[in-house]
């Protein structure tokens, strides 16, 4: 295997990079970057040219010959990584381990991974089964030490173990200021703000839920809301009912308030909203809707009635609540309503 002694090193160039980080779909930045980096004698110059070839077959033989070149120490100690490459570099990087393993391992692989150049455009990253360990450390330390100005996708899954700094969500989002989706335990003593964001899934304790509240995130598509704490101890609705506005998140469609054991009151609470009329698809799964609950969902069926999906799956107190829901409410898509069945991830 040829080697031009270039393979780890971050070879840069502002000018072309700020143009694939702008419209990175566009094939012709990348042709220009390409020949750009062979003229420097970087091979993943090569890649990129390889990769409009049309002959995939030929480029990941390739790839796999130059992958432990280029990634070296990180694919030597770890066995819990994925990778997916794209025009010569990493465009998605799965960080996984086995549930109970502790988070240092996460740490670790993280750590080395990000000082590879070849992450520098990275557009996806996922760390799967994370444990934090204590307090002092974890990985928005680390992932604030690098420079990910592609970084697209963020999903830190739940983080369990010793809680994560306090600030975790909005100091990804602020390390990241072209992210559009993340995933994560929702740790935060500010608001939510973020301008390009379009997804956003997160666990929320009482503690937290008032800045879930004050988010501000014009760009929003999709919200998934996942209470992290059962009985008492739940957050309480009004602390989110805030969000249920369209001042706050003015293109929001889907919206999902998962395993909250007072789902009841979000019904009264969006059935008054400026949001739910904007809204195209709508789950209340796992949570509890009282006969209460359901009696007031049936005053308020015509403001649910445009949905295109409503999700009351493995709400219902009793089966009696089930059978009454079924009988007198319709929406103009699916209506989702019962026990356990096939679930599609939000």
């Amino acid at each position: 295997m040829e080697t031009t002694g270039l393979e780890n090193t971050a070879l840069e160039n502002e000018e072309l990079e700020r143009a694939l980080f702008d419209d990175r779909d566009n094939p012709e930045p990348w042709q220009v970057f390409g020949d750009w980096l062979q003229s420097q004698g970087d091979p993943r110059g090569e890649m990129i040219t390889r990769s409009f070839a049309g002959d995939e077959a030929a480029l990941v033989k390739w790839v796999q010959e130059r992958e432990r070149s280029w990634l070296g120490e990180w694919l030597d100690d770890t066995k819990m990584a994925k990778v997916e490459w794209r025009h010569g570099f990493m465009h998605h990087a799965t960080i996984a381990a086995d549930k109970g393993s502790l988070g240092s391992a996460h740490e670790h692989a993280l750590r080395l991974l990000l000082d590879a150049p070849v992450t520098r455009f990275l557009h996806a990253l996922t760390i799967e089964n994370y444990i934090a360990n204590t307090d002092d450390t974890g990985i928005v330390p680390i992932m604030r030490k690098v420079e990910l100005p592609g970084l697209r996708h963020l999903d830190v899954g739940e983080v369990r173990g010793a809680p994560s700094r306090r600030d975790s969500v909005q100091e990804f989002l602020e390390m990241f200021p072209r992210l559009w989706s993340l995933r994560a335990a929702g740790l935060s003593a500010r608001p939510i703000v973020h301008d390009e964001l379009r997804s956003l899934s997160l666990s929320v304790r009482p503690s937290t839920s008032q800045t879930v509240g004050a988010a501000a995130l014009p760009k929003l598509e999709r919200l998934e809301i996942r209470c992290a704490d059962v009985g008492f101890n739940a957050s309480e609705p009004k602390d989110i009912a805030p969000l249920f506005s369209t001042e706050r998140c003015p293109r929001l469609k889907h919206l999902a308030l998962r395993s909250h054991p007072r789902a009841s009151s979000f019904i009264t609470c969006l059935a008054a909203s400026t949001l739910l009329p904007q809204l195209q698809t709508l789950s209340l799964r796992g949570g509890l809707i009282t006969r209460r609950g359901a009696r007031q969902l049936i005053a308020d069926r015509d403001a649910f009635a445009h949905l295109e999906v409503l999700d009351l799956r493995d709400t219902e107190e009793t089966s009696t609540t089930t059978a009454y829901l079924k009988e007198r409410l319709s929406v103009a898509g699916e209506l989702r309503i019962g026990g356990v069945s096939d679930w599609v991830p939000f």
